[in-house]
């Protein structure tokens, strides 16, 4: 390696940083408006999405303008054009450089349980650090059992108190229903 390459190297790691996983469920703050373990109904079909490299999963509706859902996914533009088997129009996300692949539809009334939350830690020290949550739950549905998903894109946002490090999250009302 080159001088000039080492020195491009490190500049671009002190501008970025690197980035960091911690499992964080125990701590009840950074469940926002979930009750862990508790399980949650879809009201409306999603689409189930794979991420390519890691492997994840994530529920993502079909891209709505006017749905309050912050969009952190690509996602296909539209479940009845999915259906028709037409090529999905896929509309970026937040995360547009993560590429993504559609397994399927997961019908409303599927099941959702949050088990896990995992904090993310972006840190720049350019930039400042990134921190974010992200909540897990295990999916049941008619064609897929206790698969673990990411539910980022079917959650509402809630700052709270300010007293948590990072955004919280909360069912989204538009997307998510609370089962007694």
């Amino acid at each position: 390696m080159q001088r000039k390459d080492l020195v491009l190297l490190l500049i671009a790691i002190v501008l970025t940083g690197c980035e960091g996983r911690e499992e964080v469920s125990e701590v009840t703050e950074y469940w926002g408006g979930y009750v862990r373990e508790k399980v949650y109904s879809l009201k409306s079909e999603v689409f189930l999405i794979r991420m390519s490299g890691s492997g994840e999963y994530a529920l993502v509706p079909e891209d709505s303008r006017e749905s309050t859902i912050r969009k952190y996914f690509s996602r296909p533009s539209s479940l009845k054009e999915y259906r028709q088997g037409k090529e999905p129009v896929m509309v970026e996300g937040i995360a547009y450089h993560i590429p993504v692949e559609v397994v399927g539809i997961v019908e409303a009334g599927a099941t959702i349980k949050p088990v896990r939350v995992e904090k993310l830690a972006s840190p720049s020290w350019f930039f400042g650090s990134g921190d974010y949550l992200r909540i897990y739950a295990i999916l049941t549905s008619q064609d897929f059992r206790a698969l673990e998903v990411d539910i980022e894109d079917i959650s509402g946002r809630d700052f709270g108190d300010g007293k948590v490090c990072c955004r919280n999250h909360t069912p989204s009302e538009e997307y998510l229903q609370y089962e007694p």
